[in-house]
């Protein structure tokens, strides 16, 4: 009659140790899996909401909105001079928390690198609506507040009963840039999303010089935050968006004309390296574009925008007729 060994306690450790180790690597799947199923709801939502947004511009022709015509004309500040009508306007951004036009995006009056900035105006479409109406209408809605029970709550009290809250996290504005500021049709778009702005303050926008010479199809630039808005070191981070507030003038040959216009493009960090003496790196996810008549700063000011999540260049389009 054979006999089995039967199991040592050694052995039964080492496999209870083997399982928890299994265990672990499973238990650490659901928090990753629970980030990246947050993050592909978002991005989900946020290409959604720029889409519609996209449409209602259009079928709003907010190109060719009033104010978009009457501000891409004009300087947003003194002593900067008004555009050549056959040449780049001042772009504009028509933000629904605008009423009607609040304080221009990025500006830098002081050197090394002085801009007016852009304008933000409120849209003049939608003709007499309230601020919050027009806020209403560009406010991604579907993203209700709910309950420990999974009950949509009230907007004014911790009940399921009257309107759903619904917080406006997502909210967006539209960039509009003149080639030609004289010719509307020309108008390019970029829907820019947000991701729990502030509605009513718009100096959170902070401006900085660009450190050094930066030629057009660099894939970086350097910021000096040292010398540029208060607040000490800016909090960017990869993923973030810069908008180009560059300050660009033409004086014309034959009349003595001088004519002023600023970029207004948009850029995506990919990378951010702090330098330690005052300055932070950005890596772009896309290059500097051509600097207009500067033949050797294609960018020479920055605006970071803190809450932008998503960018939707929609370039020009058709007028409506």
């Amino acid at each position: 009659m054979s006999h089995r060994r039967g199991v040592t306690l050694i052995e039964v450790l080492v496999a209870i140790f083997i399982m928890g180790i299994g265990l672990l690597a499973l238990l650490t799947l659901f928090p990753l899996g629970a980030l990246s199923m947050a993050r592909a709801v978002r991005d989900h939502d946020v290409a959604t909401f720029g889409s519609a947004m996209a449409g209602l511009a259009d079928g709003v022709d907010l190109r060719n909105d009033t104010n978009v015509g009457t501000y891409a004309q004009q300087s947003p500040s003194n002593p900067f001079p008004a555009p050549d009508p056959d040449g780049p306007g001042y772009p504009v951004l028509s933000d629904p928390c605008s009423s009607p036009y609040s304080n221009n995006v990025g500006s830098n009056l002081t050197s090394p690198s002085p801009t007016p900035g852009l304008w933000r105006v409120s849209p003049s479409a939608f003709g007499t609506a309230t601020t919050a109406a027009m806020q209403n209408l560009f406010t991604f809605l579907d993203d209700p507040t709910f309950d420990t029970n999974g009950l949509p709550l009230n907007t004014t009290a911790t009940t399921t009963t009257g309107t759903v809250d619904r917080p406006g996290r997502l909210t967006a504005c539209c960039l509009m840039r003149r080639p030609k500021s004289a010719v509307p049709d020309l108008t390019e778009m970029s829907v820019i999303i947000y991701s729990s702005r502030d509605n009513t303050t718009f100096n959170a926008e902070p401006s900085y010089p660009v450190s050094g010479t930066v030629a057009a199809g660099a894939t970086s630039v350097t910021i000096n935050y040292a010398s540029g808005a208060t607040g000490g070191k800016p909090n960017i981070l990869a993923d973030n968006w810069i908008l180009d507030t560059t300050y660009e003038t033409r004086t014309d040959p034959g009349t003595g004309q001088s004519y002023g216009w600023v970029h207004g493009y948009l850029y995506q960090v990919s990378n951010v390296t702090d330098n330690n003496d005052g300055t932070l790196t950005l890596e772009l996810q896309s290059p500097i574009r051509p600097a207009g008549t500067n033949a050797t700063t294609a960018i020479a000011n920055v605006t970071w925008l803190q809450n932008a999540v998503y960018v939707l260049e929609k370039g020009a389009a058709p007028r409506k007729r």
